[in-house]
């Protein structure tokens, strides 16, 4: 039964990397994307449409703190 433990906890770390690994690729594809050519704007523009005002915001809130 331990051992079980411990394929679950391993899957589980697993997972949670796989996030944070693809989360910070996503976070740097910002950046990037804002340093060469996206203006700001646009990027909250394209939120907006895709997401909604609630989104937007906060997109504009994080923006502003680079």
């Amino acid at each position: 039964m331990a051992e079980d433990d411990k394929t679950e906890t391993g899957d589980q770390t697993s997972v949670t990397v796989a996030k944070t690994l693809w989360s910070e690729t996503l976070i740097e594809l910002l950046f990037v994307a804002l340093q060469k050519g996206f203006k700001t704007k646009y990027v909250i523009n394209k939120v907006r449409r895709t997401l909604g005002e609630k989104k937007s915001r906060r997109v504009k809130q994080l923006l502003a703190n680079l």
